[in-house]
């Protein structure tokens, strides 16, 4: 046969072996089990609740002034990207906490977590903040009547406490604060359910809260095509998560009104300065035209040359007009100027109020068109894009273009203002030929016909801007309103049930993967056979009840299961050796505690039994267990005999069989390898030879020491002995080399402590070994049998 290399591993899957440590593994595999569902109810039972609300925004814009004004719309629709970053940014949250009830947070202390009462605490606190540092501190209150209750916090390792009636203001170091109660029924009933029927309650930093609340938002794209964008809350209080989701979308449709009729409120606030300052100075000239007429009893309609003044006045409005054109245009270069990362859609908004040449028309919807296209590149390409990278370029000529045209424009105007005053100042002086007094109301009545046309104008633009900006409604549609959960986000119990038995059955398959690679003793006769060729006399099973020493058995029970292992092991023995004369069995081991002294013993026992005179000698002198297993002193044997301090007459002594003796070791002597090695040894041999049929010397462990190597080689029936589950397989090493190095070809092995039940792995291996007769088992023939099943626990 083929011998199998020694590996520390199982490098093959044994399914006996494997369901044999999976059978062992069952109680840990049940321990996992149980610990995994013990920490599952925790977390099911005591984990603070998570829950989430959410809404869905569907973006659009339209501007109706377009309609009215008959122009084109020219603001380019808002990135997704954009619209996300805002609805995450701290400016616009800050904005939505602010609508919300959060100056104060309320919370009723429970035995293992707290909730908080959002918008259903039974009481009110007003506070006056005199120090940042009391910010989202736990202030404890205690009400002890429905008008007073004990208010306590600790801040820098001092606690503060104090009285506080209904009534009053209470001061501390941090704060004043005054309380009310608005729902006393509940707060019986805490108080009834807990003694202490404690609340505390935090006053809270808005840019605190932001940071924080920002931290449980998400929003994201829900659908690109059809530009929804989901937002989402998370927050231990249901109502709290779906009250900032809601607040988050209605907040985002003013927000989105307000910002595009921000361009268009600039310009009404600058008409609205011109307008103040022209009211006074018209208000100025009509007074001055009455008190003229007043004090000169004028009458303009027969002295005026009214011809000349109409003209003037044509004259005038076209300067007025001309002129406010100029100052808008410069206006708007100022501001193009002073701020250089204006966006492009406040200076399209900012040139659609005035009118311009073909030129700048056709600049200003070039640069639309660009601007479009751009936002249907962003869809699907990113800004590092070439195509966007061109696109932008493009933009920017125009731009350029667009600001050489107003400065085109703007020397235009100033031109033409120059031929309109040159223009009114000759009509100017053909009335001046006129009479005095002619010629100064003719003087007043063009100044106040001036600023009325200029007030006049001003009045118009103001409506037209007014009117576009009116224009901006928001077409963003809510389209998901968001509601109150009724159910957490976490801990979700079946989730967290299947998770746990998950995990725990993870943990108890790794833990019999491990144990079955790990797995480095003998558990059967396979594993034995497998590293080496070594002949198999027998295996002994397991006995039941507990054998402090190794002690005779097969006298006091001889139909056990363990009799009749040491009778299939005896009938064994012929077929190794059947001549005839006295035998010499060696018996040893890798280790101590492996059984082979109770082997001895006990073979020495059933082979007396065929009335074959057997004799026994302990030469395990470091450390016998003859003496103890028949219950005899240890005052002489081997030792003394063997330095010719006693006669083998002796040392003989005699069991409760007759014919079965035993020689002690005798006293531990100082030099046990030199005694056995001594020739003395083989006389005693010879000498016991003519007196007994059998003689089994009970050797020490080869593995530890080399005492019994000699006896080994001398033995008729050498016998190597294994344990199952107790000797490592690599103790195989040493039975190949006891054949191949030292020459014992007819080395047997047995192997001790095997495992008998009809559902134990070893019953396989071992039952081809010695059990080849086919009776007893199963028919009430073993006395142990039924021990055996009636100790079984009831897991087993």
């Amino acid at each position: 046969m083929i011998q199998k290399s020694f590996s520390n591993l199982n490098d093959e899957f044994d399914e006996g072996l494997f369901l044999n440590i999976l059978k062992r593994s069952l109680p840990w595999i049940f321990l996992f089990l149980f610990t995994g569902m013990f920490i599952a109810f925790l977390i099911v039972r005591y984990s603070q609740e998570i829950y989430s609300s959410d809404s869905i925004i569907q973006l659009s814009e339209n501007n109706q002034a377009k309609r009215i004004l008959n122009v084109e719309s020219i603001i380019e629709p808002t990135g997704l990207s954009g619209q996300i970053e805002l609805l995450k940014s701290n400016v616009f949250i800050k904005r939505v906490l602010e609508q919300l009830p959060l100056e104060m947070s309320y919370f009723v202390k429970g035995t293992f977590k707290d909730n908080e009462l959002y918008k259903r605490s039974p009481f009110n606190v007003k506070a006056k903040i005199k120090s940042a540092e009391i910010f989202h501190t736990d202030i404890s209150i205690l009400f002890t009547s429905e008008y007073n209750a004990k208010i306590a916090y600790d801040h820098g390792g001092t606690s503060f406490k104090g009285n506080c009636d209904i009534r009053e203001w209470l001061s501390f170091p941090h704060f004043d604060m005054q309380f009310s109660i608005l729902d006393i029924e509940n707060i019986l009933i805490q108080k009834e359910s807990d003694e202490n029927g404690h609340y505390y309650f935090r006053i809270n930093n808005i840019d605190n809260l932001t940071t924080e609340y920002t931290s449980q938002l998400t929003v994201d794209i829900a659908n690109p095509r059809a530009r929804t964008i989901k937002v989402a809350f998370v927050d231990n209080n249901a109502k709290k998560s779906a009250d900032v989701v809601s607040k988050i979308a209605q907040e985002f449709i003013l927000y989105d009104i307000e910002k595009k009729a921000e361009s268009a409120s600039n310009v009404i606030n600058f008409i609205d300065d011109q307008l103040n300052s022209v009211l006074q100075t018209l208000k100025s000239s009509e007074t001055s035209m009455h008190e003229f007429k007043r004090e000169n009893k004028f009458r303009s309609s027969d002295q005026i040359s009214m011809n000349f003044i109409n003209i003037i006045e044509t004259a005038n409005t076209d300067l007025i007009n001309t002129h406010f054109e100029r100052e808008l245009i410069i206006k708007i270069e100022e501001e193009i100027n002073d701020q250089n990362d204006k966006s492009v859609y406040d200076l399209l908004l900012l040139l659609s109020g005035a009118h311009y040449d073909g030129t700048i028309s056709t600049l200003v919807n070039n640069l639309h068109v660009l601007l479009i296209k751009r936002e249907e590149l962003y869809y699907y390409a990113m800004p590092d894009n070439n195509k966007v990278e061109l696109i932008n370029h493009q933009i920017n000529v125009q731009k350029k273009l667009l600001l050489q045209s107003i400065k085109g424009t703007i020397r235009q105007l100033e031109l033409e203002e120059i031929a309109l005053k040159e223009k009114i100042k000759n009509y100017e002086d053909k009335i001046y030929s006129k009479p005095t007094q002619e010629l100064e109301y003719s003087r007043l009545q063009r100044i106040f016909t001036i600023h009325e046309s200029f007030f006049t104008m001003l009045q118009e633009k103001k409506t037209e801007y007014a009117i576009s900006r009116a224009g901006f409604v928001s077409n963003n549609v809510i389209l998901k309103e968001a509601k109150e959960p009724t159910t957490p986000i976490f801990p979700i119990k079946t989730n967290i049930l299947l998770l746990s038995l998950v995990i725990s059955s993870i943990l108890g398959f790794l833990l019999v993967i491990v144990r079955y690679f790990l797995h480095s003793t003998v558990s059967s006769i396979h594993d034995i056979k497998k590293h080496t060729n070594a002949t198999v006399l027998g295996v002994i099973p397991v006995y039941t009840e507990d054998i402090p020493v190794s002690q005779l058995l097969v006298d006091k029970k001889p139909k056990s299961m363990i009799s009749e292992a040491f009778r299939s092991i005896r009938t064994n023995l012929h077929f190794i050796d059947n001549k005839k004369g006295p035998k010499v069995i060696a018996i040893t081991s890798t280790v101590s505690g492996e059984g082979k002294t109770f082997i001895a013993i006990n073979l020495a026992g059933i082979i007396a039994f065929t009335d074959l005179k057997v004799i026994v000698l302990d030469l395990d002198m470091r450390k016998p267990k003859i003496h103890v297993g028949f219950g005899v002193e240890n005052i002489n044997g081997m030792s003394t005999l063997l330095i010719g301090k006693d006669k083998l007459e002796d040392c003989i002594n005699h069991s409760t069989l007759d014919n079965l003796h035993f020689i002690t070791a005798g006293p531990i002597p100082p030099n046990p390898s030199e005694l056995i090695l001594n020739n003395k040894m083989d006389e005693l041999l010879e000498k016991l030879k003519t007196k007994y049929d059998i003689i089994i010397m009970d050797n020490p462990p080869v593995g530890i020491v080399t005492d019994g190597l000699s006896n080994i080689q001398k033995a008729d029936y050498p016998i190597y002995v294994f344990r199952a589950n107790y000797s490592k397989r690599n103790f195989s090493q040493i039975v190949n080399r006891l054949i191949h190095e030292h020459n014992i070809d007819n080395l047997s092995i047995i192997l001790n402590s095997v495992g008998f039940q009809k559902s134990d792995y070893n019953y396989g291996y071992g039952y081809g070994y010695g059990y080849g007769y086919g009776y007893g088992y199963g028919y009430g023939y073993y006395e142990d049998i039924g021990k055996e099943e009636k100790k079984k626990s009831f897991f087993k």
